[in-house]
């Protein structure tokens, strides 16, 4: 199974050297993900073998509005940082495997990518997180997972960890103002968490995340509580 962090950032950061690329770098490393970096490249270059973190931020600089990736140790299958630049937007993937019914793995990821998750704002700077921003579950295995055809573009089918941000719901032109304060001060179906930190609010549809039909269930409570609260 793979879970993975999704980010999207609204606004424009500095891409320069001592800016956002620098403590992204940091809190991948405070947060043991990807530590170290073994390679970085890009579909349109290729990959290569780092050095130490100012090399690898100068370099992601040099890409300037491109895909970039960063992998770990075990290359493709394993832990992999996807970064895609824009002037106004970053993107932001970070793929971590578990094995199904390894829940103490799970739970770890979980820490990781929800820790990286709450320091994002302070990484990115002046600007929104949203519209998508996440754990989502994926390769599931089995008859795998899929989401109804007429499920809300603005919500990502498979996160069932979300960072509900109010502020890029309040102001944002893709935000959906109305469900993000439904999820964040609304009574949840019963199984589901919530966590307030500061702008962020953590809904947890599952706690297990190691527990593929847990998972399962979860990703369709989700969606049926959405479609009883349309933007």
């Amino acid at each position: 199974m793979r879970l993975t962090l999704e980010a999207d950032f609204r606004g424009s950061p500095a891409l320069e050297a001592e800016g956002w690329p620098a403590r992204l770098l940091q809190a991948l490393a405070d947060h043991d993900l990807l530590d170290p970096i073994d390679a970085c490249g890009g579909d349109d270059v290729g990959f290569q073998s780092v050095g130490d973190a100012d090399e690898i931020a100068a370099w992601l600089v040099d890409r300037g509005h491109a895909t970039s990736e960063l992998r770990g140790d075990g290359g493709r299958s394993g832990p992999r940082v996807i970064l895609t630049v824009r002037a106004d937007w970053v993107r932001l993937l970070v793929h971590q495997h578990v094995e199904p019914g390894d829940r103490s793995a799970a739970a770890a990821v979980d820490r990781q990518l929800t820790g990286l998750a709450l320091d994002l704002p302070a990484v990115f700077g002046e600007g929104v997180l949203g519209r998508q921003f996440g754990i989502a579950a994926t390769e599931l295995g089995g008859e795998g997972w899929d989401p109804p055809d007429d499920f809300d573009v603005a919500w990502d089918p498979d996160e069932v960890v979300r960072f509900v941000s109010r502020a890029f719901h309040d102001t944002h032109r893709l935000g959906r103002p109305e469900q993000a304060r439904a999820m964040c001060e609304d009574d949840l179906p019963e199984g589901v968490r919530r966590e307030s930190h500061g702008d962020l609010t953590v809904v947890r549809w599952v706690d297990d995340l190691s527990d593929v039909d847990a998972v399962r269930a979860g990703l369709d409570r989700q969606q049926a509580w959405l479609a009883d609260h349309p933007a």
